[in-house]
């Protein structure tokens, strides 16, 4: 059950942690540190993880729609080599000065720093054809490449705008091509930088380091792989070990390979039990088991968190950092225990935990309002998760389905299905929006696995925007549904106005809802907002369904 995903995945660790980059949740599963710059008031970009390719510098303007052709630009004159330094020395300048945490700068002030990066990316970029030979050229590759992976959260939402703009039809597609080339260039920029920079010098691992980030922006996870684990074996005492192992745990997530992901996870929380890094490979470690479909391995963490969370965060000395990760990660697990036993069909056991958890985060917010302040976005997303999870065990679970689906006219598909006449298969419902991009990819996903099964089947629900004529709407659910693979049952609510299948199972109007209806006609799942990272853990939970 994943929460809307806030911040970054991955990170680009600095001189203690790594930037927030993935995942998956309203909190990072990393620590931040260098954060993109971004524009005022947009969402941070996601950062991910590399193989070396050949790529033509990156672009520092504004993205336009089209692009005229020009004359060449002239070649540069050599520089003098006087000239070189001074512009070494002001380029190494700006990027020590950057504030540590850039995700704090706001307003005009994170726009003028955007301002004065864009500029020292264009200075790097002439230093490069001007000074080629000078000895500092491989160290000023690597400070291009790193202003340059700063500025990716705004060049990011400059491609959103621009897709906008000209109407594109696969906005998510658009934006996704143009960050890949442009984190290949930067990748490119940090490989170079990496091979031509002396032995001994300290930003050769961060150059590699670097690399890595990009190519997994770049959705080259594998490569990322190769570049963390080249990191950790040429540079093994490395003051970012803690870091890169945490980026390749992340890197083997998304890479699908959970067994090698929980083992340098495991490893990393055998070392690092009292690294600050330590919740951060807790959770990605439950992430691994969750992603794997295996709820012995999230209730074994559940426990962990349970019993290791509240000994650290008695410790007086705990930085502020290590401490908000424990206090957050804490919050979550109670709707993570009552998860894990819904998952098995022990609802009294989830009624339970969901209950303890509201009744936890109640008297931490009450706590809180003495002081004037409220709980987390976050941590108010999990009890708000909780508390809806909780009504379904309560109305729904282990219950015969709540209404057939009776769609008469407004099926999209040939194929048409109902409950009572699939009784002895288990049935997967996802009742979303049209075209949602957020749960299109688990739609897929899930498709690919049952329509391999005879012993399962499915739906997809919609429901209308508005009263008025349908055709429109079951056209675009009709070529969304196809573009993505699925041809399987599917159409929209018949009750536009109430939405009224939708309410009769819960499910929500606006991101999606996952329910699994078992053999004997019950409901035994709910499951809101599922990803693409929650394929595997269904398809594990449809075939438990249908042994019992």
């Amino acid at each position: 059950m994943t929460p809307p995903t806030r911040a970054p995945r991955r990170s680009l660790p600095g001189a203690a942690a790594l930037l927030a980059a993935l995942l998956l949740v309203p909190a990072c599963d990393v620590p931040k540190q260098d954060t993109a710059v971004k524009p005022t008031g947009a969402a941070p970009a996601p950062v991910a993880a590399p193989a070396p390719t050949a790529a033509p510098a990156p672009t520092t303007a504004a993205p336009a729609a089209q692009t005229p052709a020009s004359a060449p630009a002239p070649v540069a004159a050599p520089a003098a080599a006087g000239s070189c330094d001074a512009e070494h020395e002001a380029i190494r300048k700006f990027h020590d000065g950057l504030p540590k945490d850039l995700g704090t700068v706001r307003s005009a002030d994170a726009d003028k720093l955007a301002a004065d990066t864009e500029s020292f990316v264009e200075k790097g970029g002439s230093f490069l054809e001007r000074c080629a030979a000078h000895p500092k050229a491989p160290e000023v590759e690597y400070l291009r490449a790193k202003l340059l992976y700063i500025l990716s959260g705004r060049r990011r939402q400059q491609w959103v705008d621009q897709g906008k703009a000209v109407g594109v039809p696969d906005l998510q597609a658009f934006v996704r091509g143009r960050m890949a080339q442009y984190m290949s260039d930067i990748e490119r920029l940090a490989l170079s930088a990496f091979g031509r920079l002396p032995g001994e010098d300290p930003l050769r691992p961060r150059a590699l380091q670097l690399a890595g980030n990009a190519a997994g922006e770049a959705d080259r996870h594998d490569d990322a792989r190769k570049a963390y684990e080249r990191l950790l074996e040429l540079f093994p005492k490395d003051a970012e070990v803690e870091g890169v192992t945490l980026a390749l745990v992340r890197a083997f997530l998304d890479m699908e390979k959970y067994d090698d992901g929980i083992r340098v996870a495991k490893a990393g929380i055998e070392k690092g039990f009292s690294s600050p890094l330590y919740p951060y490979f807790v959770e990605n470690l439950k992430k691994l088991y969750h992603s794997k479909g295996d709820l012995d391995g999230v209730d074994e963490v559940t426990r962990t968190v349970e019993t290791v969370y509240p000994l650290k965060l008695s410790n007086p000395s705990l930085a502020p950092p290590e401490k908000d990760a424990l206090e957050r990660y804490l919050s979550y697990n109670g709707f993570w225990k009552g998860y894990v036993r819904f998952a098995r069909g022990d609802y009294s056991g989830a009624r339970e935990a969901f209950q303890e958890h509201i009744r936890f985060l109640s008297r931490r917010q009450e706590a809180l309002e003495k002081e004037k302040k409220q709980l987390k976005p976050d941590v108010a997303v999990y009890r708000g998760r909780s508390e809806d999870v909780l009504k379904v065990v309560d109305d729904l679970a282990g219950l015969p389905f709540p209404a057939e689906l009776d769609l008469g006219n407004a099926w999209v598909s040939s194929r048409k299905l109902r409950l009572q006449e699939a009784k002895g298969k288990v049935v997967a419902l996802v009742f979303r929006g049209v075209a949602d991009e957020r749960s299109a990819p688990f739609v897929a996903g899930l498709w690919q696995v049952v329509e391999r099964q005879p012993e399962m089947d499915m739906a997809v629900i919609s429901y209308q925007r508005g009263e008025g004529e349908i055709g429109k709407q079951q056209d675009e659910m009709r070529e969304e549904l196809g573009r993505i693979g699925y041809d399987g049952p599917a159409g929209l609510d018949p009750d536009a106005k109430e939405k009224g299948l939708f309410r009769r199972y819960g499910a929500n109007v606006g991101s999606a809802t996952f329910i699994i209806v078992s053999r004997r006609g019950e409901v035994v799942w709910f499951q809101q907002d599922p990803r693409p990272m929650d394929v595997r853990f269904a398809e594990a939970l449809l075939r438990a369904v249908a042994e019992r």
